[in-house]
């Protein structure tokens, strides 16, 4: 299957630096040697790039866990594909990095993964926190964590309400 490979697009402050006019260009050739994108572009690249059977197995593993297994349980239960488990947590890590650095809109994230982001938390927050204390690191996944916290924390504002509802009159 063709697409994009486990790392092969990164996309963060420092491969393709948004410029503070709004985040609607790049920084100047003076500053960046890289193409020339906008944040819309930019955007799009990002939402493209979870495009890949790693991710999306991912995925389908963590919806079928149960609420807060152990870690150990998780890993038992798992197996060799903790690997597709790492990629998602690691896709929310980064995706939580872009939205706090306002360089993907929170609406966007919360429109195009929102449910996946909170149900992926709910099914492994005690993962994370056996991680946390193993490694003795509060820090692993905290922007996992923090972008499913901004997630639920719209949804008790606003409930989620599907598209197919919310916009079916939509012209």
């Amino acid at each position: 299957m063709g697409g994009i490979d486990r790392g092969d697009l990164i996309i963060s402050r420092s491969h393709y630096p948004i410029s503070g006019d709004h985040g609607n260009t790049l920084r100047s050739a003076a500053t960046s040697p890289l193409p020339f994108i906008s944040k819309r572009e930019a955007t799009l690249l990002l939402l493209n790039s979870f495009q890949i059977k790693d991710f999306f197995e991912g995925i389908l593993i963590i919806q079928e866990l149960p609420s807060g297994l152990a870690k150990a349980a998780i890993e038992d239960r798992v197996g060799e594909e903790i690997g597709s488990v790492y990629l998602v947590m690691s896709t929310w890590e980064n995706i939580g990095i872009l939205t706090f650095n306002h360089e993907v809109s929170i609406d966007t994230v919360h429109d195009a993964y929102g449910s996946r982001i909170v149900v992926s938390w709910q099914k492994l927050e005690q993962y994370v926190t056996d991680l946390r204390g193993e490694l003795q690191r509060k820090s692993e996944f905290e922007w996992f964590q923090w972008l499913a916290e901004r997630m639920m924390e719209n949804e008790k504002v606003e409930p989620p309400i599907a598209a197919y509802l919310a916009h079916r009159d939509w012209q």
